[in-house]
């Protein structure tokens, strides 16, 4: 394969040309998303998987997804192991609701 052509490009968090392979997930979260907006109670979407298969990259596309059908978002986290993560949504609530109060 020509490497121009390749849609797969490694490195943490780097957005693709193409997100291959994607669109059912993608489509996942606009069905979730259209539930929230209609007051529903959808089921929870939770990715997991070894580094480097595009965990990040997806979480970004949901962020922007979710931009684009009205809801904020605070973009992607990855909370590791920590004493106490309460703080990190902590900041991650005071980010959101500080972008909403504009």
């Amino acid at each position: 394969m020509n490497p121009n052509n390749n849609p797969y490009t490694p490195g943490a968090g780097l957005v693709p040309n193409y997100l291959a392979g994607r669109e059912e997930d993608c489509a996942n979260f606009e069905v979730l998303l259209r539930q929230l907006t209609k007051g529903e109670s959808p089921q929870s979407l939770i990715y997991s998987g070894l580094r480097g298969v595009g965990k990040t990259v997806l979480l970004l596309k949901f962020h922007t997804l979710a931009l684009e059908a009205g809801w904020a978002s605070t973009g992607n986290h990855e909370l590791r192991s920590q004493p106490d993560f309460r703080i990190e949504l902590g900041r991650m609530a005071e980010k959101l609701l500080l972008s909403m109060s504009k």
